[in-house]
């Protein structure tokens, strides 16, 4: 698929980036699937969701920094896809307006604990968005949102309980790791780690509900 050189790190446009998420989602997204990208950046894998997931699946798309935003439309636009909607939004378990800290480059961004910030953007909650129909309910899930993890679940305890998706969860700290494993556990999911980095600052895993057959 075409990508835009320089929109992103050089493994990106090289298309070797984060080869354990690839390997995965290639067995995992089947088509027709409805997907979220919660914290797509430049699309990277909103592409590959929606090549996956086909012309009768869906992705939904979900970041919040304005640059971030730019470079995913123009690659949904440089491969013609129409299967994907982009909200422009955070994601967490209020519904509002957050303060959001860039940080020091457009992979870092996070919502900040307050609002005094120069950049102030939309939050919503996953349940409030599938109950006034804006969304349709997923079969799988991929959130990557710097520390913000557990506040996404939070805020879709109605529809994890009543869709079950698949997760693919990128833990930044070990608080998030543990209340990210504890709301899946209580939920019915069965944990698979596959990718932590040696200071333990970074865990990836792969979540599936029992009370459905694995993907």
């Amino acid at each position: 698929m075409k990508w835009v050189r320089g929109s992103a790190n050089c493994p990106e446009w090289l298309g070797i980036y984060e080869k354990e998420h690839q390997r995965l989602i290639q067995t995992v997204i089947k088509p027709a699937m409805i997907i979220y990208d919660i914290g797509s950046h430049a699309g990277f894998f909103t592409l590959a969701f929606s090549k996956l997931s086909g012309s009768t699946g869906h992705v939904y798309a979900f970041e919040p920094l304005g640059a971030n935003v730019a470079k995913l439309l123009r690659h949904l636009s440089l491969n013609r896809i129409s299967n994907v909607t982009v909200l422009q939004v955070a994601v967490s378990d209020k519904c509002g307006i957050y303060g959001f800290d860039i940080g020091t480059n457009d992979f870092v961004g996070h919502l900040a604990q307050t609002q005094n910030s120069n950049y102030l953007v939309p939050a919503v909650k996953i349940d409030s968005l599938v109950n006034e129909g804006i969304i349709a309910e997923p079969d799988f899930v991929k959130i990557d949102v710097e520390n913000s993890e557990y506040a996404v679940l939070n805020g879709s305890i109605k529809t994890v309980s009543k869709s079950q998706p698949a997760f693919i969860i990128s833990c930044h700290s070990v608080e998030q790791e543990t209340k990210c494993r504890n709301f899946l556990v209580q939920h019915g999911y069965t944990i698979h780690e596959f990718y932590r980095n040696k200071y333990g600052s970074t865990v990836e895993f792969f979540a599936t509900s029992t009370a459905v057959n694995p993907p």
